[in-house]
């Protein structure tokens, strides 16, 4: 069997101003136990309807408190946005990675396999959709979501941050995780009141992590989006022993 894998991998730290956001978020780095099954069989296809592989254990369901009161109630003010004001996938440390390529490997259950040429590109590896329960060995197949998408940041906002703070914020790996191209193109720019994962069993670290990007970046949420995150709280905020 292959080793167990952390089920959550949640940097916590007391979350700092924009400028430290990197450093203080927990990061959604949601890796369980691989399936098991021969590391060289290929799952299927984003495209494939194939059911997600049943012996793939489930992540805890409480991680981090979901505490939507941290969050300051706005309406949102939407016009204006551009996604190439936010530019990604940069290589902001001078490491030679860029976003994508550095969110690939720790995401990662495996260690990846890099181009033997390329600088830096990352051809193989194991990798759990944690939004759609799916797994896949490709990098092609997946996509790099911002969790609190650009364009929610941009209305709660970032519409106000200089164009240093939304370069930050687009490659912040504490925001971003790795997941199917068909999830993160079902999920669009929506907040939790229009889309939660179909993979419920990881709902409540999505609020909390959604809910800690958009503290840390002094993000405001809407009513609706507030209400229903002080929803998913009712249920996630609950000890396992009662």
């Amino acid at each position: 069997m292959l080793r167990r894998l952390a089920a959550v991998a949640l940097l916590l730290a007391a979350c700092g101003s924009p400028d430290t956001a990197a450093e203080s978020l927990p990061v959604m780095t949601l890796t369980p136990e691989a399936p098991a099954t021969s590391t060289t069989d290929r799952p299927p296809a984003p495209s494939s309807t194939a059911a997600a592989t049943t012996t793939t254990p489930q992540p805890p369901l409480t991680v981090l408190l979901v505490d939507p009161t941290r969050l300051t109630v706005a309406p949102e003010v939407w016009g204006g946005y551009d996604r190439d004001l936010f530019p990604h996938w940069l290589d902001l440390d001078g490491d030679g990675c860029d976003t994508r390529q550095e969110v690939l490997i720790r995401d990662s259950a495996t260690l990846p396999t890099m181009h033997p040429e390329r600088v830096c590109r990352v051809v193989a590896g194991e990798w759990w959709s944690a939004y759609d329960d799916w797994w896949t060995t490709d990098p092609a197949d997946l996509h790099i979501d911002h969790l609190v998408p650009l364009a929610e940041a941009w209305e709660s906002g970032a519409r106000l941050w200089d164009a240093e703070q939304r370069e930050a914020f687009a490659n912040d790996p504490a925001g971003l995780v790795a997941v199917s191209g068909r999830s993160n193109t079902a999920k669009g720019a929506s907040d939790p009141t229009d889309w939660l994962p179909p993979h419920q069993a990881v709902w409540c670290t999505y609020a909390a992590v959604w809910i800690e990007v958009k503290a840390a970046w002094n993000l405001t949420a809407d009513q609706a989006e507030f209400d229903t995150l002080a929803a998913l709280a009712t249920d996630c905020n609950v000890s396992p022993s009662n």
